[in-house]
């Protein structure tokens, strides 16, 4: 995979180190956890179960979200976090992308947060997003109970965005985390690289 270079053009600040990698610890820990949670399946889950796994990836979405944008401040990134993007999973958005920044930000300010792991869920909500003509619209044309790659609905007082889970992840793992981990690198905070990432990064993305 082609690696893109990047410039910080925003000031550098001074590290606080113990709160960078408090932050970095704790995003890493629950970015595994909805790493591994998008990768598993749901086949033969008794309905608690799944109910109570989904529950949790909100859980971990949220104070993921907390720690990155923090992470993210701290480390002098927030202009490289709003010039990444990846695909918004809506054919009526003013927007066909949203930037890793606006992902956060509107997790940490949502009202609410759904995940959905089959067309069948996909096609029991279509009446609630249709009428915000907020629909992946391709997702619907077999409304089979077929295990998809989990896709994120979350809606603030101010906009609603959806989007792919893993792809949101491994974005934020390879073009926001890996160069900040330089930069700390550069400025003498070493934070240790997870190579399961980079294991698996090609193949989730391709």
């Amino acid at each position: 995979m082609e690696q893109l270079e990047f410039s910080f053009c925003e000031p550098l600040k001074s590290l606080d180190e113990l709160g960078v990698k408090s932050d970095y610890e704790s995003l890493i820990n629950h970015c595994s956890r909805l790493v591994s949670f998008a990768q598993s399946s749901q086949k033969n889950l008794h309905y608690a179960i799944e109910q109570k796994q989904k529950e949790m990836a909100v859980e971990d979405l949220i104070v993921f979200s907390l720690r990155a944008r923090r992470f993210i401040s701290s480390t002098s990134i927030v202009l490289l976090s709003r010039n990444i993007f990846i695909p918004a999973l809506s054919n009526k958005s003013d927007s066909n992308f949203l930037c890793i920044w606006e992902i956060v930000s509107t997790i940490i300010h949502s009202n609410d947060i759904a995940i959905f792991r089959s067309k069948h869920e996909l096609v029991q909500m279509y009446n609630i997003f249709s009428k915000r003509k907020y629909v992946y619209e391709d997702f619907l044309r077999n409304p089979e109970s077929e295990s998809i790659s989990p896709l994120v609905f979350i809606e603030s007082d101010h906009k609603l965005i959806s989007f792919n889970l893993e792809m949101f992840l491994f974005a934020f793992v390879e073009r926001v985390l890996a160069p900040a981990i330089v930069s700390c690198r550069d400025r003498g905070l070493e934070l240790t690289y997870l190579e399961w990432f980079e294991r698996n990064l090609e193949k989730i993305l391709n």
